[in-house]
């Protein structure tokens, strides 16, 4: 494949992609579509069809990205296989190159809710929908002995250094990064199975 077939190849990708997230934003508005989802709301919603096969009305609860979110963009919990997923959404629609994602943001996003988990005090400024989310995790994760898997989605990039001085940095193993290149392919297989 050319370069310049492999370019128009990515630009039609985050095309029909970009165009998919708005299907979504207006689709899964919140509650009963009194206001609608940002950008990074829908990529959220996206990401779990893809990575678990939710319908986006049933991921929409489970994306708590807003104001007061403590780093924390979603929950779900997978009672099949006893798993918590937990994941950060670094998304601006104008940039979609492979430029280096936030590093010191990926290493910080989760340490509020690893804390809380250590002890037993919710940050004051969390919004009411993460106080519930948060709550119910921790009780899978220590009660339940669900195993908690944390994902940093962003259209940007890690090269594969910073992805293990990021893991090392945070202290977390089981520590996913869905972000440029793994976005553009599950676009294309979400293209081929259209």
């Amino acid at each position: 494949m050319t370069v310049a077939a492999q370019e128009y190849e990515t630009e039609h990708l985050v095309k029909f992609l970009k165009e998919e997230f708005e299907r979504i934003i207006v689709q899964c508005g919140r509650g009963a579509g009194d206001s609608l989802l940002s950008d990074a709301q829908a990529l959220g919603i996206w990401f779990l069809h893809q990575e678990v096969g939710m319908a986006y009305d049933e991921a929409n609860p489970c994306v708590l990205d807003d104001k007061n979110d403590c780093g924390v963009d979603f929950i779900w919990e997978d009672k099949d296989s006893k798993r918590v997923l937990v994941g950060q959404v670094e998304y601006d629609s104008r940039n979609w190159t492979k430029q280096p994602a936030n590093e010191k943001k990926a290493i910080a996003t989760f340490s509020e809710f690893r804390h809380y988990l250590e002890k037993d005090s919710l940050p004051e400024r969390l919004h009411s929908a993460g106080q519930n989310a948060w709550r119910h995790a921790k009780k899978a994760i220590t009660q339940e002995a669900y195993t908690a898997r944390y994902y940093f989605v962003t259209p940007k990039n890690f090269s594969e250094a910073q992805r293990e001085r990021i893991r090392h940095k945070s202290g977390l193993k089981d520590y996913d990064f869905f972000t440029h290149d793994e976005l553009l392919e599950r676009g294309e297989e979400f293209l081929d199975g259209q």
